[in-house]
């Protein structure tokens, strides 16, 4: 871990894992290396806890996507900003190409992923690349649906997927999602390109 630290605020800075950091002139924190497991819910339940950080969507707002201690605008707002009040923000986390072997999301398990994560105009692009998957995940700002963006999906790799509902928790409401595949294949076998809309209602997910 390195930070680039300006009159005690934290300005940019990297993190490798199972690698050595290297701090560069960018203005932001960048994320790169190698790791045995990563639980993106359990980071997600951290981010929404602590920072109050919530993914760019139909239920965030403006302060909710600012990256500030929840303690601390518990305790009155007092966050360390300057002589005006101003609140210091964590610099942008840019994900470079992170080796993931046990990835865990959404309740899955997903083996030899390469991630990338980048900040964009109000929203935020996730990259993910494995043996049967290669695409994009575009959270946008706003209103706006989501886009799973597939450059490839082999539906072979489905095949060790548990997919079927949990029977413990409520049922998820999804975000409106717009899925364009560009590459289908089953095995061998070339399936073409396919575009459709995922759709949350009352616990359903309806495509269309």
């Amino acid at each position: 871990l390195a930070l680039a630290l300006e009159d005690g605020v934290v300005r940019g800075g990297a993190l490798a894992i199972n690698r050595t950091a290297v701090l560069d002139e960018s203005r932001d924190f960048r994320v790169s290396g190698s790791a045995p497991l990563l639980d993106v819910d359990a980071w997600g339940r951290f981010l929404g806890e602590y920072f109050a950080l919530q993914l760019p969507g139909k239920s965030a707002d403006a302060e909710a996507v600012a990256i500030e201690p929840a303690a601390g605008r518990a305790a009155g707002g007092e966050s360390g900003g300057d002589e005006e009040g101003e609140t210091a923000s964590f610099p942008p986390v840019r994900i470079e190409g992170l080796h993931v072997e046990r990835l865990l999301a959404a309740v899955r398990e997903f083996r030899d992923v390469m991630i990338s994560l980048e900040q964009t105009a109000g929203g935020y692009r996730l990259s993910a690349a494995t043996g049967w998957l290669e695409g994009n995940l575009v959270l946008p700002g706003g209103d706006d649906a989501y886009r799973v963006e597939l450059e490839r999906l082999n539906l072979s790799g489905l095949e060790g997927l548990d997919l079927s509902p949990g029977e413990e928790g409520p049922a998820l409401e999804w975000p409106d999602v717009d899925v364009t595949i560009l590459d289908l294949q089953s095995g061998e076998r070339q399936l073409g390109e396919l575009a459709f809309q995922l759709r949350s209602r009352d616990g359903s997910l309806v495509a269309g």
